[in-house]
């Protein structure tokens, strides 16, 4: 005779045990040993907190602390040491300098300075009624300045050319969040920042994939082995 216990109320489809449980609401199942089986959303908290404390130690943007905590895998401790032993190196290997220090970086114009280089760049395009050119789609007339989105790096593109590039980069599924500056050779990243600028309807989709890399390399969690399972 089956056990009508707890566990086993909490139904599961078809035949695979990997598979999410039906029925019963959410599901936070805890078996003795320490595991538990939640939805991927819940883990936002934990993720928001780890850059958080990130970005007050390190003194760098949010977007910034993002980055550095997920290229030393969520390990705070390992990121803090590597960091203030040499924080140029660092913001360098992790392709946010620019970011970070507010200048160039070695990949544009950028002047150093106290503000951060996503408020230069929103400054360089409201400055000034100079036609700008793009170098994506080299228009012969030229932008405004509103017209044109600035990455940390001093790089500039159209809006048109930016939603083009992101949502390229979107196809390419997780490996989207390390995807660089549009101008050849530049490796400062783009992050949720150029994201919300210039494709705000695509704001969703690429925190999503912030989040499945989130639980791809912190050490606590895994994906549930279940096909098309979205629990961790």
């Amino acid at each position: 005779r089956r056990s009508t216990g707890s566990f086993d109320s909490r139904r599961r489809s078809g035949d695979n045990p990997n598979a999410a449980p039906v029925g019963g609401g959410k599901f936070d199942f805890d078996d003795g040993s320490g595991i538990r089986m939640l939805p991927a959303d819940e883990l936002k908290p934990i993720m928001a907190s780890q850059i958080q404390e990130a970005t007050e130690v390190l003194g760098v943007p949010p977007s910034a602390a993002a980055v550095l905590m997920r290229e030393h895998k969520w390990a705070k401790e390992r990121l803090f040491q590597a960091f203030f032993d040499n924080p140029e190196k660092i913001q360098q290997k992790c392709c946010v300098l620019a970011r970070c220090q507010g200048g160039c970086g070695g990949c544009g114009g950028n002047e150093g300075g106290g503000e951060s280089g996503s408020s230069k760049a929103a400054k360089r395009t409201r400055a000034g009624t100079k036609k700008k050119h793009c170098e994506i789609c080299l228009d012969e007339d030229g932008f405004d300045a509103d017209e044109m989105i600035g990455m940390p790096c001093g790089h500039e593109f159209c809006e048109t050319c930016w939603y083009g590039f992101i949502a390229n980069a979107l196809e390419k599924g997780p490996l989207c969040v390390r995807e660089s500056c549009p101008q050849a050779g530049c490796k400062e990243l783009i992050t949720e920042e150029e994201v919300e600028r210039a494709a705000p309807d695509l704001l969703p989709k690429f925190e999503t994939y912030q989040l499945r890399s989130f639980v791809e390399t912190y050490g606590m969690t895994r994906w549930c082995p279940g096909p098309g399972c979205e629990q961790v």
